[in-house]
């Protein structure tokens, strides 16, 4: 019922002879549309409690080496100031596999500060890329159930999600996983996890596109959560049926990631590259605005748990130049700079106040 072809959209806007700007004007007036439909498709339904989470982008496994552990606890602090209840981190066995003390002590210190401000705290193991080329699957799952445990032990997190987008994870192995190989892992690794912290609650993330997943997934034993990723419209239609499901088998669901779709036709490389195109364009700021709002009325009329926006890089900085993606080191030593001063954006401010209408 809340379809709305993104596709379609980004088709509509290659065409020829026309400037980059006008291509931009017209993706914010499609992309605001959309929106504003499916806002109208929620209109007087009963909205329910939510919890505004967030993502601490610069806690990444990939990023987390290259930040200021002084940065990392004012981005901490600035999340609680904008309302946040619970932030989320992706971060990498790495550290753990490869005896890396000096990253594991600063998520020590980041974690820390977490409890401090008074959060709760998300954990979404990630595989990355920085990893060597011929760690695949059978490697990365035994790390996995190997140091899930000791992870776990030592943060006890509210949310583990054992499982972060299969496919997503498959791609960057450069294997093909089958469906039963990642669920067999899931229940290992749920027992894994509760071994050591037993009130942690376990989860799965999954895209629209991994649907078929979604039944076997909810019939792991000691499954609490679904998790969804919600960075296009397109999908919506399909997660109400995951949800529904979810919510039949009586499993909590959150969303734990969202951002909206980027401005981009015919782009090539890997789902993060296309993903993170112009996030920091100061063009952009009051759609992403938007985009916060529509994702977390849509997960509160859903009856979800929480909703994570994750590339909160912008609650600190937009710029007007080429350097905006979201994965761009010359964007990110900026964001680097406006945290160390405390800038805040109008999407920060924005944030906050939605936080203030959910609690």
């Amino acid at each position: 019922m809340y379809r709305v072809m993104n596709a379609c959209v980004l088709l509509a806007l290659m065409t020829a002879d026309v400037s980059h700007a006008e291509i931009q004007q017209q993706y914010m007036y499609k992309m605001d549309a959309a929106l504003k439909l499916t806002d109208h498709r929620m209109a007087g339904k009963p909205r329910h409690p939510l919890l505004l989470a967030a993502n601490l982008f610069f806690a990444h496994g990939a990023a987390i080496a290259h930040v200021p552990l002084d940065t990392l606890l004012k981005y901490v602090d600035a999340l609680h100031d904008a309302g946040a209840g619970r932030v989320d981190i992706n971060l990498s066995l790495d550290p753990w596999r490869d005896g890396d003390q000096g990253v594991i002590k600063k998520y020590d210190a980041v974690i820390a500060r977490v409890r401090q401000d008074g959060m709760q705290l998300g954990i979404n193991p990630e595989f990355n890329r920085s990893n060597d080329k011929t760690y695949g699957f059978k490697a990365w799952t035994a790390d996995a159930l190997k140091y899930y445990p000791e992870i776990a032990k030592r943060y006890h997190p509210e949310v583990f999600a054992v499982i972060h987008e299969p496919t997503t994870m498959a791609a960057r192995m450069g294997e093909k996983i089958s469906a039963n190989d990642w669920i067999v892992f899931a229940q290992e690794a749920i027992v894994a996890v509760r071994s050591e912290s037993p009130h942690t609650r376990c989860g799965v993330g999954l895209l629209p596109q991994e649907w078929a997943y979604t039944k076997r997934i909810l019939m792991l034993h000691g499954l609490d959560a679904l998790s969804v990723d919600i960075y296009s419209l397109d999908g919506l239609k399909i997660l109400n049926g995951m949800i529904a499901e979810a919510k039949k088998a009586k499993k909590s669901v959150y969303v734990e990631e969202t951002w909206r779709t980027p401005n981009v036709t015919g782009h090539e490389g890997t789902l993060e590259a296309w993903s993170s195109v112009g996030i920091g364009n100061a063009a952009y700021e009051a759609l992403d605005q938007r985009w916060n709002e529509t994702i977390a009325n849509y997960a509160s009329v859903w009856g979800m748990d929480a909703v994570t926006p994750f590339w909160t890089q912008t609650f600190f900085l937009y710029v007007n130049d080429a350097h905006d993606g979201a994965l761009d080191p010359a964007y990110n030593g900026r964001v680097i700079e406006a945290i160390d001063k405390g800038l805040r954006t109008d999407t920060f401010r924005a944030y906050q106040k939605l936080s203030k209408e959910f609690k």
